[in-house]
């Protein structure tokens, strides 16, 4: 009985990511605008992604956040800096701490394609129910909890 209630989530989980790689890849495919940030390696994006997303750090909580060494992520942030996508500034709250802080431009930038993906997506789910949409959110919402849950 166990056996069988393991091959039954194995399937399940299987089926989801088959779900959201199917949603990704048209996603992908339809969506004709270039991606933001364009050309950067997966690290860069990492930081830039916590530095969009999340609270203002410093190059130490940064590096802690998304596993590199200090040294690599000074070199990323560094170029990123030099490229006008974040900037180094000093904590109001304690002066001796400098943070690191998504620029204009880095801004910009975001919202930008985050306008571009919303307009994509009002044209697909232009003609959806509101009891759709309520199943839809209702399901993603779940499966982030879930998600959160085991982190």
């Amino acid at each position: 009985m166990r056996g069988e209630y393991y091959l039954m989530n194995e399937n399940k989980s299987i089926e989801i990511l088959e779900i959201l790689s199917s949603i990704n890849k048209k996603v992908r495919k339809t969506v004709k605008f270039a991606p933001p940030f364009k050309g950067k390696n997966p690290s860069a994006m990492k930081i830039l992604f916590h530095v969009m997303n999340g609270p203002p750090s410093t190059l130490k909580e940064i590096s802690s956040i998304v596993g590199l060494a200090n040294s690599t992520v000074c070199g990323l942030i560094d170029n990123l800096e030099r490229e006008g996508y974040v900037k180094r500034v000093q904590d109001d709250k304690d002066r001796r701490r400098v943070i690191i802080i998504p620029t204009e431009k880095a801004i910009e930038e975001k919202k930008s394609v985050e306008g571009k993906f919303k307009n994509y997506l009002d044209s697909i789910l232009k003609n959806v129910t509101n009891e759709d949409f309520e199943t839809i959110i209702t399901g993603l919402k779940r499966l982030d909890e879930i998600i959160d849950r085991k982190q």
